[in-house]
């Protein structure tokens, strides 16, 4: 089951950039994404935070730099 929120969440379009991110992606927009924390948050109407993973933890520098493209 695919996310309703891939064509506009912050994390889907990283995700899809970074192939070693894939497992949050297969697990999260593409397989359970009823599990997904930003899911949840912006269902509730609330401001969901870009560094919030669908986890629920947050992101840290290390993991941020990984996720932006090649070059900027």
């Amino acid at each position: 089951m695919r996310c309703i929120k891939t064509g506009n969440c912050q994390m889907y379009a990283r995700f899809s950039r970074v192939s070693e991110l894939t497992p949050w992606l297969d697990r999260y927009c593409l397989g359970e994404p009823e599990r997904c924390t930003r899911l949840h948050l912006s269902r509730a109407g609330e401001v969901v935070p870009l560094d919030l993973l669908p986890d629920g933890t947050d992101l840290v520098p290390t993991q941020i730099a990984r996720m932006e493209p090649a070059g900027g």
